[in-house]
């Protein structure tokens, strides 16, 4: 379901109940994430083991507070109201439908009636079927779910807090090598205006570690072609600048002489227009085949982080300059290489340096 459709259903009564109704705590139907008309549940026992542990253990007594779907409807329009990338509401939308659908197969229809014990169970059963890197990311945003329920006061009990996230494998992310960039380089080393837009496009993703979004984003006017100085709306809507070095600036150069298009528009063109980030992925996805190199967008900033700091740059500069909050991410996926550690060794073995 769309944010959209969402927030239509949230315009209009749930079994003429409003917000405020649920926020007092009238009991209201289930407000379907496929879009179809909320309205009580069909008589008769609840179909689910865990729902079936729940009767036997509070008996008949009628549950009365706020539906799951409603939850999510005001979930989904906070995050609108703070302005998040539409990735993120994507995203949220994508794993929280997924987790609705589920409860509501349990014959779970109200917030308080999920437990620790019901969220566990769900957390088993993606795990049957998921990799440990897609579970924890869509237990972070169940656990987004029930954090802002807390704070708005609709639950008393917020049962994500009993919950221990699950583990995800710590892999070294790999980044391209040496032999790998020049494959690139020499695959967009022509003459013909695509090898020259291609050939800058890579050298602008392997000097400014930018994310896919930001680089499609991009417009003439974001870049200083004196100076290499890029400005960037990233992630949350934060403003930072990097900056391309002066081969990737001389690339730049050649490649606004044989632009196409207006002063104002997307610095990347291709014949039908303007590029989007899906068209730029697969630019990448077809130079990467036609060299024998996987060139997934991502690991261009992997390759700019890890390059900036066998450089020498700090490791708070590398930070700032490809946007992230904190250095958490930043060192998830900058784990060191076995060269990085032999050749920390070499240089400053201790015994060595009794000598």
């Amino acid at each position: 379901m769309t944010l959209e459709q969402l927030t239509q259903h949230n315009q209009r009564p749930l079994n003429g109940a409003s917000i405020g109704d649920r926020r007092r705590g009238k009991r209201v139907g289930v407000m379907p994430l496929d879009g179809g008309e909320g309205g009580d549940p069909k008589a008769g026992d609840p179909k689910g083991g865990h729902a079936q542990f729940l009767k036997k253990r509070r008996g008949d007594e009628p549950t009365s507070g706020l539906s799951i779907s409603s939850a999510v409807t005001e979930f989904m329009l906070h995050q609108r109201v703070s302005r998040h990338s539409p990735r993120t509401v994507e995203y949220y939308v994508f794993c929280l439908t997924r987790f609705s659908k589920w409860v509501a197969g349990q014959g779970i229809e109200y917030v308080e009636d999920i437990d620790a014990g019901c969220i566990r169970l769900f957390m088993c059963e993606l795990e049957d079927t998921m990799k440990p890197n897609s579970v924890h990311a869509i237990m972070r945003a169940v656990r987004a779910l029930f954090n802002f329920i807390e704070r708005e006061e609709l639950i008393g009990s917020n049962p994500m807090r009993k919950i221990r996230m699950p583990k995800t494998d710590k892999l070294i992310m790999p980044a391209f090598t040496e032999d790998e960039i020049a494959s690139l380089l020499k695959g967009c080393s022509g003459k013909e205006p695509l090898d020259v837009r291609n050939r800058a496009l890579v050298l602008l993703l392997l000097d400014s570690g930018l994310r896919l979004a930001e680089c499609a984003s991009l417009k003439l006017s974001d870049v200083d072609i004196e100076t290499g100085v890029i400005h960037v709306i990233g992630k949350g809507r934060k403003e930072r600048v990097t900056k391309l070095g002066a081969s990737s600036l001389k690339a730049m150069h050649r490649y606004l002489r044989v632009r196409t298009g207006e002063p104002g528009e997307a610095l990347w063109v291709g014949r039908r227009g303007a590029m989007t980030a899906y068209g730029i992925a697969e630019t990448l996805e077809k130079l990467g085949k036609a060299t024998g190199v996987h060139a997934h967008p991502h690991k261009f900033r992997r390759t700019c982080a890890l390059m900036l700091l066998r450089n020498g740059a700090d490791v708070f500069s590398v930070q700032y300059l490809l946007g992230h909050s904190d250095l958490g991410v930043l060192r998830r996926y900058l784990a060191q290489t076995d060269r990085d550690v032999t050749k920390a060794h070499t240089l400053h073995s201790p015994v060595d340096g009794m000598r």
